[in-house]
């Protein structure tokens, strides 16, 4: 498998560099032990990197202690950076933590995605998520855009769409992007 070339391990790469960036500019009003959660983020880069020029086949990266370490230090950061009871956040501060969220998933997706074989697909790097459409407007000042909000489970989603047909209560897929 050519590691370090795959779509799956760019966006995990990608990602670690997401969460390093954010940690280092943290802005959120809980404290968060920021040596800790960079220690944590260095851990699952050079894991990440003893995978990327492996060479390894999937079913060998599925058993790799550095698959482990990816996964454990994501949960370890998640349980670090993340209170309880989260507050309401507004403007940049929401998009943070958002992106925040989106680096977590894609590390601890990574097993799923690494399951799915040798092939090289851009569609497998990212979350593609059934969610209920909750709302749908027509984009002020735009042709056949819409504004839609969704949720799965207890996450929201703003997407944007060109598809006419898009009714409340529906469930569609959407792919989980970086913004």
């Amino acid at each position: 498998m050519d590691t370090a070339n795959d779509f799956r391990l760019l966006v995990a790469e990608d990602a670690v560099a997401r969460l390093e960036r954010r940690i280092r500019q943290w802005g959120m009003p809980w404290p968060v032990n920021k040596s800790k959660a960079l220690e944590l983020v260095e851990q699952a880069r050079k894991a990440l990197l003893r995978l990327k020029y492996s060479f390894l086949p999937s079913k060998m990266i599925l058993e790799s202690e550095e698959l482990k370490t990816i996964v454990d230090s994501a949960v370890q950061l998640r349980g670090l950076i993340f209170p309880e009871v989260l507050p309401k956040l507004e403007g940049s501060r929401r998009m943070a933590l958002a992106e925040i969220r989106y680096s977590l998933s894609i590390l601890l997706g990574l097993p799923n995605r690494i399951r799915l074989g040798e092939d090289n697909h851009p569609e497998w790097a990212i979350d593609v998520v059934g969610v209920k459409v909750t709302r749908v407007e027509e984009l002020k000042g735009a042709t056949n855009l819409y504004y839609t909000r969704a949720a799965a489970g207890n996450v929201a989603f703003t997407i944007v769409t060109n598809l006419r047909e898009i009714r409340e209560g529906e469930v569609r897929a959407a792919a989980v992007l970086p913004q």
